[in-house]
């Protein structure tokens, strides 16, 4: 986890947040290949909060689309536990435990084996994500910028086959979030997961965020209650004590 003090990109105050160390995941998990879209939260929980769908705030931007397949968004660190908690209860779920990832599991499916600033390299133009094309990082390429949400699977996936982990909107993690370096840097060795403090980690860069901030290590922070129209949560991990009982692939 983490990147090099030379990373292009990294803020000089959040250095210590990016401190570069090794992690080991030991319990297997699974991941759905988008982030929650707007149908899937509605079905769940019967509500609709997204600020980019018919009935909100940033109606506008999306009015000739069909917003179902947009991810979730002003969805709260505490939406996102009911909703998993929710689903976790659902008839034909009770065999699977649905949760946020942890930070270390959020980083370890965004890199995919990788070790570059992101997964396509230490180059990145919006052609592999939904971002602030006009502001690429490290490349003179300037691409498209959609200012808003797009459909979940639009842009290439990762090499794990995992979708949006650049771009589209930023992700609610499970972990409470410690600027300083003290449990980043020297958190267990095996599956980390920090539970010091109020605020959440909220990882990877939204659809307005300009490329230095879509790297696999950018680390930010916001209060359990936060609801920003720029912030969801990432396609819902599975965990059991027995991984033969789930389905290999799952929206």
């Amino acid at each position: 986890m983490g990147s090099p003090l030379t990373e292009p990109g990294r803020e000089g105050r959040y250095v210590g947040s990016e401190i570069p160390h090794r992690v080991g995941l030991t319990r297997p998990y699974y991941l759905a290949i988008n982030e929650v879209t707007q149908d899937e939260y509605q079905i769940v929980t019967g509500s609709s909060p997204s600020g980019h769908s018919p009935g909100g705030e940033k109606a506008d931007t999306v009015a000739t689309l069909k917003t179902g397949r947009l991810p979730v968004e002003m969805v709260s660190w505490n939406d996102a536990q009911e909703f998993c908690k929710r689903l976790s209860a659902l008839p034909g779920e009770q065999q699977r435990s649905y949760r946020l990832p942890t930070e270390a599991e959020w980083e370890f499916a965004c890199r995919a084996g990788t070790v570059e600033a992101t997964y396509v390299g230490n180059e990145l133009t919006s052609d592999s994500g939904n971002f602030a094309g006009t502001v690429p990082y490290q490349s003179s390429t300037v691409g498209p910028f959609l200012k808003r949400p797009t459909t979940v699977g639009t842009y290439p996936p990762n090499p794990f086959g995992l979708y949006d982990m650049i771009g589209n909107v930023a992700e609610w993690c499970e972990d409470t979030y410690d600027y300083g370096v003290n449990y980043y840097a020297d958190s267990p060795r095996n599956d980390p997961l920090n539970t010091v403090g109020v605020k959440r980690v909220r990882r990877g860069g939204g659809f307005d965020a300009a490329g230095q901030y879509q790297r696999s290590a950018t680390r930010y922070n916001e209060a359990p209650t936060f609801r920003d129209y720029r912030l969801g949560f990432p396609s819902v991990y599975k965990t059991c004590e027995n991984p033969k009982t789930l389905p290999r692939k799952r929206r």
